[in-house]
């Protein structure tokens, strides 16, 4: 992985719904409570007429189709998937989750009306690009492969909508380098966009919704579809293949509601309090990380594990991902404190600060090989240089070549082949000698350089050692 330079703030944007009707039938809510202009919301307390003012990246007024400043699907996925669009393509990871109360707006953001083209949302927008890019590449070098994955996090558990007969038994590991993971989620090579139509209608069709008093289609569960974007280059002189490989993970929260407003019982109730004690969790996760930032690298305990969702976001909040937040509220009088503890939500979100890196791994020969620290074959192929892959000081880094010595013989090395996404390295042993043990050709003239300034040292360390004596233990009469 490579750094992407400087620390970068979290993008959160805000975006107003029109109001419905039943919000209009209440008594003193026809006027709406929020108005925007450019990156500013402002919010006015229908009881004593005070403002609160909040800036974001970008405030969208789409509450009435007639205004000037009217901002429809189109517009918030030009300013919100397009960056996301254009680092993916740069071998970033990346992030888009809608939060807000129940009935706000946010799967209409994010997915929107399938039967209606104008009316897609950002994750249909966001594959259609993504397709449109691919045809449109010229390269016969470089070739791309797409995956996704969709899955809901219901009562804190985990479901395939893929593969709706699975039940809610996946379970959620840790790798050690990929982080957090589902085991058992299935993912799907696609190749057009029909394709991802089709999957994502059908899993849309077995997620949890119900009908309460704010919502006739409410979201009972977190979704989280994610789409794995992999480029290979084949450098044709070197017969080598270099791959960045980029998830995106597109995430519709379920809403936050209040037992009083919505009337649920019985399993709905049940259901909306998981639903409140995840997005509760995910705002002590933010707060946590907004305070670790203040602190200048200070460690603050982040409860990752209290849930589900911020267990799978781990990497998207606090780790390698290009995070994007769209706050959605409502613009209703009746609405005003879930609308107020949104923005408030969402003002925190810029605190957190992060650096991105881009994964990788070249294949040579056969194997697939991940450099330790600067590898100029990696570099000239896909312009980024690999992470170290340890936690030790650079003192005390092994040199630049996969075959490294073992203690239990001298004759022996071992070579270390990682593949990208394995939980375990594989290792093989080869019996040439550490001092006329060559580095194959396909490495790149510094790891050379350093392999064989590696066993120069080792040499002279080795001859300059005392010679090791054998306690001799005599057997006792």
């Amino acid at each position: 992985m490579a750094s992407g330079g400087a620390d970068t703030k979290v993008k959160v944007v805000v975006r107003v719904r029109p109001q419905n009707s039943r919000e209009l039938q209440l008594k003193g809510c026809s006027e709406p409570v929020c108005q925007m202009q450019d990156t500013q919301t402002i919010l006015t307390n229908p009881k004593d007429g005070t403002t609160k003012v909040f800036n974001f990246d970008k405030s969208f007024w789409s509450s009435d189709s007639s205004d000037a400043h009217y901002a429809g699907q189109e517009d918030v996925f030009a300013d919100v998937g397009t960056g996301v669009l254009d680092n993916a393509f740069k071998g970033y990871n990346a992030c888009i989750f809608a939060y807000g109360q129940t009935g706000s707006g946010k799967t209409h953001t994010m997915m929107g009306q399938h039967d209606d083209p104008t009316q897609k949302g950002i994750i249909p927008r966001l594959c259609d690009a993504i397709f449109e890019r691919i045809q449109a590449n010229t390269n016969k070098h470089l070739s791309y492969k797409v995956q996704v994955s969709f899955m809901e996090i219901y009562n804190e558990r985990v479901k395939d909508l893929l593969r709706p007969g699975a039940g809610h038994k996946l379970k959620v590991r840790n790798h050690s380098v990929m982080g957090p993971y589902v085991e058992g989620l299935s993912k799907l090579a696609v190749t057009s966009q029909q394709a991802i139509d089709v999957l994502m209608s059908e899993g849309n069709k077995v997620r949890t919704t119900a009908s309460t008093n704010m919502n006739d289609t409410s979201s009972r569960s977190h979704a989280v579809f994610t789409l794995i974007l992999t480029q290979a280059l084949y450098d044709e002189p070197t017969r080598q293949t270099g791959e960045k490989v980029s998830r995106l993970s597109l995430v519709d929260l379920a809403g936050s509601e209040r037992h009083g407003k919505t009337g649920t019982t019985g399993t709905r109730l049940q259901e909306g309090a998981n639903i409140n004690k995840s997005l509760t969790t995910l705002g002590l996760v933010i707060k946590a990380l907004a305070d670790q930032s203040r602190a200048g690298g200070k460690q603050v305990f982040v409860p990752y594990r209290n849930s589900t969702l911020t267990w799978l976001l781990k990497d998207n909040l606090g780790g390698n991902a290009k995070t994007v937040m769209v706050a959605t509220i409502s613009p209703a009088a009746d609405n005003y404190e879930e609308s107020l503890s949104t923005l408030r939500y969402a003002h925190i979100l810029p605190l957190l600060l992060r650096q991105y890196r881009v994964f990788c791994h070249h294949h040579g020969g056969g194997k697939s090989v991940i450099g330790r620290a600067r590898c100029n074959r990696c570099y000239s192929l896909l312009s980024f240089a690999p992470r170290r892959h340890s936690s030790r000081p650079t003192s005390a880094l092994a040199p630049l070549h996969p075959c490294r010595r073992t203690r239990p013989s001298p004759t022996q090395s071992v070579a270390r082949s990682h593949s990208a996404g394995t939980p375990t390295a594989r290792r093989t042993l080869c019996s040439t000698p550490l001092s006329t043990k060559t580095p194959t050709p396909s490495l790149s003239a510094s790891c050379v350089r350093s392999w064989t300034s590696f066993v120069r040292r080792r040499q002279a360390r080795a001859a300059e050692a005392p010679p090791r004596t054998r306690r001799r233990w005599r057997k006792c009469d």
